[in-house]
């Protein structure tokens, strides 16, 4: 099994809205292999070697956002956790970790910078209020946004980052 080391980003908007991507992948399964349907999830990707969890959180900003370090204030790492799926065939365990940023602008949000499979299997990116992630009628990931969200919303941040139970599937 591969293991990837991931930051996922918690972006919130001056209206305390979640930017979440919908994304239809068909060669993303479940660990049984079975097809996925259409889910939502935070913003965020792969650190690269020798990035920081910062650096990697800026650079996914960019490529998915088209924001800079200039349009978002960094806040903690709050959350983090284990779990597996299947990307493109390859069982793949992510180690991810959960930084807040808020938004300092208001531009708009830009795919141009995806790279070519974000642009095949991201159909859009939309703002979500808590009560819209609680009531969507779509996947939303991880499922935790649901219990652990509302703190981060009041600025109610861990002490340090907790750990998250990530392989809890959404009803």
């Amino acid at each position: 099994m591969k293991k990837k080391n991931t930051v996922r980003i918690l972006l919130l908007n001056d209206k305390n809205q979640l930017l979440l991507m919908r994304v239809v992948d068909p060669s993303t399964t479940r660990l049984d292999k079975k097809p996925r349907p259409a889910f939502w999830c935070t913003i965020g990707g792969k650190i690269e070697p020798g990035e920081t969890i910062e650096q990697a959180a800026v650079r996914e900003l960019f490529e998915e956002t088209g924001f800079t370090s200039n349009d978002v204030i960094l806040g903690p790492i709050v959350w983090h956790g284990l779990h597996q799926m299947i990307i493109s065939g390859e069982h793949i365990e992510l180690n991810e970790k959960f930084i807040v940023a808020r938004t300092t602008t208001t531009k708009q949000v830009l795919q141009d910078n995806f790279t070519e499979n974000e642009k095949s299997v991201v159909t859009h990116l939309e703002w979500l209020s808590l009560n819209e992630i609680i009531n969507h009628s779509e996947a939303i990931f991880p499922a935790v946004l649901k219990t652990h969200l509302e703190p981060i919303l009041d600025n109610n941040y861990p002490p340090e980052p907790e750990w998250v139970d990530l392989s809890l599937q959404p009803k």
